[in-house]
């Protein structure tokens, strides 16, 4: 019995089959180019080194399935897909999917917000009720023996939503836009809070999160997901419910054990940024005495990356403007 999985989160950046435009004409890909797409993405795979990997901007399940086959690692496994049309031209709504070597089930796909997530009280009027992509839930055996819940999430990212009146060269218009953005991640953040509490409230059952959050570590959103830790000051008794529904960063596990900073997995105009993420709960938080097993290395896949602004070259599409993050879990003895 192996003592160690592997989870990742990959965007796999506009993953479209061939010949098929994605958001206005023109956009597609050759034949040839869609061949380099998989296969390096492929080849990425082949370096993670995954068991378990969830994805993000995946148009078609067919398309997956071809970058799945051109790896070594995870050809012939069939993906959980959720989000995508094969049928849909031009390709206008990314999915998430996830692919596992470990027995895994879907458990759901959710649009829609829960109930308990609504803004239109005496404080709050935001008109915002579902994701801008769907959240996929899946059950995985992440040991033997050992299921844990997966949830794989790509929330909005930081481009301006604009009125039709609007214009990104006005700087008021982009602050509104920008505003309208934030808004809708915060919203799509705080959903994504219910469903990881309600997964975790009051058991053992073990909870990951693989995702392009579009934000960084420390930001709102996504300390949003990931709970607030209790007031040091306080008594066992009251941290212990907070640990409970508390989600462990692997960025910041990481972190604590290494002297090196180069955890970024995303560049824009020159700014380095984390936006790719693997929460974890406490049964896999190496501090808990009654964990099952424990996130004890990451690593991150950034060295394609290159800093545009810096260089004056263009990343080809047959990559990823992402880089791949994946942490190892060691089981207890």
């Amino acid at each position: 019995m192996s003592t160690y999985t592997r989870v990742g989160t990959f965007n796999v950046l506009n993953l479209v089959s061939a010949g098929v435009p994605y958001y206005e004409a023109g956009s597609e890909y050759s034949a040839e180019e869609f061949s380099a797409k998989t296969e390096w993405i492929g080849r990425q795979l082949d370096r993670m080194q995954a068991d378990v990997v969830g994805f993000q901007e995946v148009f078609h399940a067919s398309a997956l399935q071809a970058a799945l086959n051109e790896s070594e690692r995870l050809r012939g496994i069939t993906p959980i897909i959720v989000g995508t049309d094969d049928t849909e031209s031009p390709a206008m709504h990314p999915g998430v999917a996830l692919a596992s070597r470990l027995p895994a089930e879907l458990m759901a796909t959710i649009t829609r917000f829960p109930d308990a997530v609504r803004f239109d009280d005496a404080i709050l009027q935001v008109n915002i009720d579902s994701f801008s992509r769907p959240v996929l839930k899946a059950k995985v055996e992440v040991f033997p023996g050992i299921e844990a819940t997966v949830f794989v999430a790509h929330l909005k990212s930081k481009r301006p939503t604009y009125l039709p009146e609007e214009s990104s060269g006005n700087p008021v218009h982009r602050a509104l836009g920008t505003t309208r953005a934030l808004v809708r991640r915060a919203a799509e953040a705080a959903a994504l809070r219910v469903l990881v509490v309600h997964e975790m409230q009051g058991n053992q059952r073990p909870v990951i999160v693989l995702g392009d959050l579009n934000d960084g570590d420390r930001a709102v959103t996504t300390q949003m997901i990931a709970g607030d830790p209790p007031f040091y000051k306080m008594s066992r008794n009251s941290k212990e419910p907070i640990w409970d529904v508390l989600l462990y960063s692997a960025q910041e596990i990481q972190l604590r054990q290494s002297t090196s900073d180069v955890y970024y997995t995303h560049i824009y105009n020159s700014f380095h940024e984390a936006l790719d993420h693997i929460l974890v709960s406490e049964e896999f938080y190496a501090r808990n005495p009654d964990r099952i097993a424990e996130l004890d290395y990451v690593h991150v896949f950034n060295d394609h990356l290159i800093d545009e602004a810096q260089t004056f070259e263009e990343m080809p599409r047959t990559q990823s403007d992402h880089g791949q993050v994946v942490a190892r879990l060691r089981l207890r003895e």
